[in-house]
Order: structure tokens, then C-alpha cells, then sequence
């Protein structure tokens, strides 16, 4: 904003005086002031800056996690995997192609360990022909059964069993 040779000769005239002189130190005390905020500003800005872009940059990684976090537990889903037990095993996955080899990978050998303990329990709990070994019949089971229940329901039991006999 330019001023008008009136306004600047009135200010040319204010500064000479007694008055003036003390306006003019007052005005050089602040120009000086703000110069030296604005020189503090522009050197605060850039660590300004740089603490922002860090702040921003951990949050996009935090986001890139939680996506191949969620990429991880759909596959889990689909493959029928337990995502805490990945979590537990600490697998690491990088990328979209790794989630299917390695959860691949687990698949398989979870579903061979299952067939492996089936197989076992097969194994250790089925009557073996012309072993020697007997088969508890159904009976025995019943009386197992009987045996383990309290007192009271034991002689209810056999009421009930007596009345049924008699009809």
C-alpha cells in the first residue's frame, strides 16, 4: 500500500517530533520482535514437517498391518485354520502370496496330524479278532453307567426298571 505525498509528508512530519521519536523506537522494537518470531517459525517448521511425515508414515504402516491382518484371517477362514493358532506360531507373511503358501503349507499339516490322531484312536480303540481281547457289551456299559450315579437316583432306577419287568 503506497501512501500519497500528504499522508507521507504528515508521517515524515510525526516522526520528527518529540512524539514521534518515541513512536519510532516503539514501531523498531516490534519489527524487530516480529522478525525474530518469524525467523524462530521458519526454524521450527521443518522439524515440524519432518515430525508429521513420521507421524503420518507410522500410521500407514500400522494400517498395512492391520490390512494383511485381515487379508490373514479371511484365508484362515477360508482353510478352515485357527487364526490364534497363527498368531501363536508367530508366522510372519509380507505379502498376498506368501498368506496362501504358507497357510497352504499349515493346512496340510494340521489336516495330517488330525488324520494321524484318528488313525491312533482307531488304532488303540477297536477290538482286534482273535486277540483275546473282549468287547464290553452294551450291558456292561449300562452297569458302568448305573455305577457312577448317585445313591438316590441308583434305587429310582431300579424301581423304574422293577415296574417296567412287572407290566
Amino acid at each position: 500500500m503506497a501512501l500519497n505525498p500528504e499522508q507521507l509528508a504528515k508521517v515524515k512530519a510525526l516522526l520528527s517530533s518529540e512524539d514521534g521519536k518515541i513512536y519510532q523506537a516503539y514501531l523498531d522494537q516490534r519489527i524487530t520482535d516480529g522478525i525474530k518470531k518469524a525467523q524462530t517459525n521458519v526454524a521450527i517448521l521443518p522439524n515440524a514437517v519432518e515430525r508429521l511425515k513420521a507421524i503420518e508414515d507410522a500410521a500407514n504402516k500400522k494400517v498395512s498391518e492391520l490390512e494383511m491382518k485381515n487379508k490373514v484371517l479371511r484365508k484362515c477362514f477360508e482353510k478352515g485354520i485357527s487364526f490364534e493358532s497363527v498368531e501363536k506360531l508367530g508366522i510372519v507373511f509380507n505379502d498376498e502370496k506368501e498368506i496362501d503358501s504358507k497357510l497352504g503349507i499349515l493346512g496340510k499339516d494340521v489336516e495330517a496330524k488330525k488324520n494321524k490322531d484318528l488313525h491312533e484312536f482307531i488304532i488303540n480303540n477297536s477290538h482286534i479278532p482273535q486277540s483275546g481281547q473282549q468287547r464290553d457289551s452294551p450291558q456292561t456299559d449300562l452297569e458302568r453307567w448305573k455305577a457312577k450315579l448317585p445313591a438316590d437316583e441308583q434305587i429310582a432306577l431300579e424301581k423304574f426298571e422293577n415296574r417296567k419287568r412287572r407290566r
